[in-house]
């Protein structure tokens, strides 16, 4: 009995120190029919271990970015911004040519073997600190263009399910990439990518206190 009053107890002081994210902190909005949203399951208590969905949403419509732990977008997408707030994240090595385009290139290699080479895997860091959102249909990115303006750009990624035999699978690779182009493509008004920023970090600052609240304090 003592126990279950003390778990009582507990969990009364923790739910004063929980903190819920307020809605409007869940929409980053680049304009009034654009915006990058985070869905939010099943409540707003939200922790480290929490998968939540991220849309970009135009108009009426909307498509998937990523769906993962909701820290680990966050945390990431706080760096990118900041990187590209302050004009550090130049996209050289791409030359002329769409990020998107070389991505879907290195993801999906002729030989299985050169897919999981040690030079595939390099190949893949260039494209890392840019990359913010990886999910099954499209890659999300954020860079800063040769004028340091700071740019979203949601691209296309090769659908997967397609023949299994590998080379009739590159073979209808290269020919939809015959077809490929960016899904968005934007500027990002420095003001609103500093807004955004400002967000990602109250929530990554209720993620952590929700951590401790509950995780740290409940030991």
């Amino acid at each position: 009995m003592q126990n279950q009053e003390r778990f009582y107890k507990n969990m009364k002081k923790i739910n004063s120190e929980i903190q819920f994210v307020e809605k409007k902190l869940l929409n980053f909005v680049l304009n009034s029919t654009e915006k990058i949203t985070i869905f939010l399951d099943y409540n707003d208590i939200i922790d480290c271990c929490y998968w939540a969905s991220f849309f970009f949403v135009q108009y009426n419509h909307r498509i998937l970015l990523t769906r993962w732990e909701i820290q680990d977008n966050i945390e990431r997408f706080i760096k990118i911004l900041d990187l590209a707030i302050h004009n550090k994240l130049p996209l050289n090595f791409v030359g002329n040519q769409d990020i998107g385009y070389l991505w879907n290139f290195i993801c999906k290699k002729k030989n299985i073997k050169d897919e999981y080479s040690d030079e595939t895997f390099n190949e893949r860091l260039k494209f890392k600190p840019y990359l913010v959102f990886n999910d099954h249909n499209f890659a999300t990115w954020i860079y800063n263009d040769h004028n340091g303006d700071i740019v979203l750009k949601i691209t296309p990624l090769f659908p997967k399910g397609r023949p299994r035999n590998r080379i009739s699978k590159y073979n209808t690779f290269l020919h939809w990439m015959k077809k490929y182009k960016p899904k968005f493509v934007c500027i990002i008004q420095k003001n609103i990518a500093k807004n955004w920023l400002d967000q990602a970090n109250k929530i990554n600052d209720i993620i952590k206190n929700n951590i401790h609240a509950v995780f740290i304090k409940n030991e």
